[in-house]
């Protein structure tokens, strides 16, 4: 009986160890053959299971596969296409750095480098994926553009922008930002605009066609057909006293700030001073200018009026007059002087000594809000067009051209910004009565800020703060600088003002800081060779590459490298438009415009 025990167990722990063992031999030969399948995909196709292999080798075989032909073809077909199978990516990347790249032509190798990297440039998908294109149906009111794709060779589309947010250009002197963005725009932009003009240029050539569209303002100061712009005119209260004050007096940043500070302080209480006790006539800057230099008798009589008005304000002012020892006064009012000294001028004194009947900052804004309100309604069209009695009717938007010669720009530069300012505040105002006053109405389109040579204005603090909040309030401004040392120089927030503009159009650089500014900002790219370079680099920028051509940032859209527009007197379609409606086109019955459109 023990010795049968003794066999069972025997027997037992025999078949224990045989099952031991079998269990170790097929787990071993089942995790070999388990790995060989995941080294191996199956072929299913020309690149095997594509999901099994990385993406951006995936990207290149695609582009080599569709555009080789050759024994560079087959090279892709074959032993290119096999290393991916197996995973070999080491052997690939040499494979298509010393056999295949080297044989493919400029085009190809760019796409391929460039697959599955960091930054690149737009293709037309990203374009119309950025609403930067419009392939169908009407163009919106507020249309403004900006270039076209490819940016060699026939345009496949053209690049347009619409609805709120703000443009910055930054373009070297004599790159044509005039001739390619500013008159082409001005020609066919819908909506009310106001344009700093330092040559007069857009005035000349597209005054006659703003008309169309409404009321052209032109204040050109040191020409006799100037239009009047006088600033006091939109000064009511205490508080738009100190907006003019701040855009009169710009603190330079230097020295002791209490000299300016008090100037401010001064010439504030002069404005409110001349708009409560001086005659309509007297009403205006160049009156302020001569509280600034007065005799010991007007100052007298001025502190003696001061103290009997009822605003306890203009009592404090006589009271800081009196109480400043003379080498202070006479310190206070010499900074002020300095800084009101355009203003002495006697055509500027004469150009804002009145306001042209039906000039208004608030108007622009109300006026484009009453004629979309109409066209909604059906009362009439956006203007211009012709009615059903063969009647030319024209728009119901203002138009503003501020014209100084470019010589005089920074010597008189404070009125152009005073002009601004005030435009910019009363829209802002006019906008937000409208709409508090149970107006839900919003324009479809906003007036357009065209901001040439923004830099030598000075400082505008309205400026640099109506950036993050003027698109609520119907406002569109289009910065044009030089080059960014401009723009940081005059603007301390000038990245916020970067930061706040929807889109960037940016001409090849002229200067190394703005290429290097760029090219950081463009960012890097991981090429199919494993190494990194910049999208473009600085030398790039400013190299042959990119002549004719712009980079387009918008805000959530890969960088557009695009072709320049037309230069605006060599675009046909321009020079057509103006030769067939300077013929009085718009303004004959229909019978003979369907003539003419037959020439």
């Amino acid at each position: 009986m023990g010795i049968f025990f003794a066999k069972l167990i025997l027997v037992v722990s025999a078949a224990i160890v045989l099952w031991v063992f079998y269990t170790l031999i097929k787990a071993i030969f089942g995790l070999s053959r388990k790995r060989a399948r995941k080294k191996a995909p199956k072929n299913t196709g020309k690149v095997g299971v594509r999901g099994a292999i990385d993406p951006a080798f995936l990207e290149a075989y695609d582009i080599l596969e569709a555009e080789t032909t050759g024994p560079v073809h087959k090279l892709v077909d074959g032993s290119f296409r096999m290393h991916l199978l197996k995973a070999e990516y080491a052997e690939a990347r040499k494979m298509l750095q010393s056999l295949i790249l080297p044989d493919v032509d400029k085009a190809t190798y760019q796409k391929v480098m460039n697959a599955g990297g960091g930054e690149s440039w737009a293709d037309v998908e990203d374009i119309k994926a950025a609403g930067l294109c419009y392939l169908e149906g009407d163009f919106p009111l507020d249309t403004i553009q900006l270039g076209s794709f490819p940016p060699d060779g026939d345009p496949l589309v053209e690049i347009l922008f619409s609805g709120e947010g703000h443009l910055l250009t930054i373009a070297p002197t004599g790159a044509g930002k005039g001739q390619r963005y500013i008159l082409p725009n001005t020609f066919t932009y819908k909506g009310p605009l106001l344009c700093i003009d330092p040559k007069g240029e857009n005035y000349r050539e597209n005054a006659w066609r703003r008309s169309l569209h409404g009321k052209v303002y032109k204040f050109a100061p040191f020409e006799e057909d100037s239009d009047y712009f006088n600033p006091l005119d939109f000064i009511n209260s205490w508080e738009e006293a100190k907006l003019l004050t701040d855009l009169l007096i710009v603190p330079s940043g230097q020295g002791e700030p209490f000299w300016d500070l008090s100037a401010q302080s001064l010439v504030r209480g002069l404005i409110m001073f001349v708009k409560k006790a001086r005659e309509p006539e007297l009403q205006n800057l160049r009156e302020v200018c001569r509280l600034l230099s007065p005799s010991v008798k007007d100052r007298g009589d001025m502190l003696d009026q001061l103290k009997t008005m009822e605003d306890e304000r203009f009592l404090e002012l006589a009271n800081d007059i009196e109480d400043m020892s003379e080498n202070l006064r006479k310190s206070i009012y010499a900074v002020a002087n300095s800084h009101m000294q355009p203003w002495r001028d006697e055509r500027i004194a004469k150009g804002t000594s009145q306001t042209t009947e039906g000039w208004h900052p608030g108007s622009f804004y109300e006026r484009m809000e009453r004629e979309e309100q109409f066209a909604e309604q059906g009362v009439q069209k956006i203007g211009p067009y012709i009615d059903e009695d063969d009647t030319l009717i024209r728009g119901m938007v203002d138009s503003v051209f501020l014209i100084l010669p470019p010589s005089e720009i920074t010597s008189y530069g404070a009125v152009l910004r005073v002009i601004l300012g005030l435009h910019i505040s009363g829209i802002q105002k006019k906008s937000s009565e409208l709409q508090s006053a149970d107006n839900t109405f919003r324009p479809k389109r906003s007036v357009l800020f065209l901001l040439d040579e923004l830099p030598q204005l000075g400082y505008m603090a309205i400026l640099e703060n109506a950036v993050a909040i003027a698109r609520s309030a119907g406002i569109k401004l289009w910065f044009f600088s030089q080059d960014l040392a401009q723009l940081r120089q005059t603007y301390p927030k000038w990245e916020s003002i970067l930061s706040n503009c929807k889109v960037q159009i940016y001409f090849k650089p002229g200067d190394l800081g703005t290429a290097e500014y760029l090219s950081r900002r463009l960012g890097l790219r991981k090429d199919i060779l494993g190494g990194t370079s910049p999208l473009a680099s600085p030398q790039q920028l400013m190299g042959t590459d990119f002549d004719g051509k712009v980079l387009i940032i918008k805000s959530g859209t890969k960088p557009i490298k695009a072709k320049q527009p037309t230069l605006f007197f060599e675009d046909e379609s321009f020079q057509n438009i103006i030769a067939r409606e300077k013929r009085g086109e718009m303004a004959v019955p229909r019978r003979e415009r369907d003539d003419l459109e037959g020439n």
